[in-house]
């Protein structure tokens, strides 16, 4: 199979630090946000949001890059290059 399956792990794997350090970094803005929210911490904010987005644009389009591949393996091992319902 032409699918590395190691490298959707380590793009999970990745993702999933992503997320986390997210949550973590979001957590304490809005915990200093209790004092009054500065412009630097909704800067942060949107810096921290958008990474994240770009993380899981990533992600999806490696997800939906791996069905392709592997649909066609499937596809041509079928012989017909059709598949029958």
């Amino acid at each position: 199979m032409a699918s590395d399956v190691s490298k959707t792990r380590g793009y999970l794997k990745s993702f999933g630090v992503s997320v986390t350090n997210y949550e973590e970094e979001m957590l304490k803005l809005i915990e200093r946000a209790g004092k009054g929210v500065s412009t630097e911490d909704l800067v942060e904010a949107i810096r921290l949001t958008e990474n994240l987005n770009k993380r899981l644009i990533e992600i999806v389009e490696h997800v939906l890059s791996i069905e392709i591949e592997l649909l066609r393996e499937l596809i041509s091992k079928t012989g017909s290059g059709g598949a029958r319902v």
